[in-house]
Parts: structure tokens; C-alpha cells; sequence
């Protein structure tokens, strides 16, 4: 399988003489997470000016995407 650590390096930054490394994956999941949250802001708002059976379909994806997102985004590894 291919991995995303062939695409982007680990980032570091030192933050108050603190290094923090943040992992691709963890970056990939927060922005899929972002997109997902838009998209179901979005259904909202389409259920908002009219319902019909496209807007509630829309919803019910965008809601399914969310907590898909939320579901996948990486635990802190002890």
C-alpha cells in the first residue's frame, strides 16, 4: 500500500525551544475532517432553502463523511 510519508517529509517545528513533529497522516485527517465539516455545512444550508430528496441524500452523505472523518483521524500514541 502506498504511504504518504513518500509524498510529503515529516514536518518539525520548534516552538519555544519545543520540537513538534506532526505526522502526515494526522495533517491528511484534519483537512479531510475540515472538508467533510464544509460539506455538511453545506447540506445544511440546502435543506435550509428547500427540502427535497437530492438535499436530504446530500445531508445524510455529508453527516456519513463526518463522522467517517472523525472516526479516522489518528490517536496520540503513548
Amino acid at each position: 500500500m502506498l504511504e504518504t510519508k513518500y509524498f510529503l517529509p515529516e514536518t518539525t517545528n520548534k516552538v519555544n525551544k519545543i520540537e513538534i513533529k506532526m505526522d502526515n497522516t494526522a495533517l491528511v485527517s484534519w483537512l479531510f475532517l475540515f472538508g467533510s465539516l464544509l460539506f455538511m455545512f453545506d447540506g445544511i444550508l440546502e435543506n435550509i432553502e428547500a427540502i427535497s430528496i437530492h438535499s436530504i441524500i446530500h445531508l445524510s452523505a455529508s453527516l456519513l463523511f463526518t463522522i467517517g472523518s472523525i472516526l479516522f483521524l489518528p490517536r496520540n500514541k503513548k
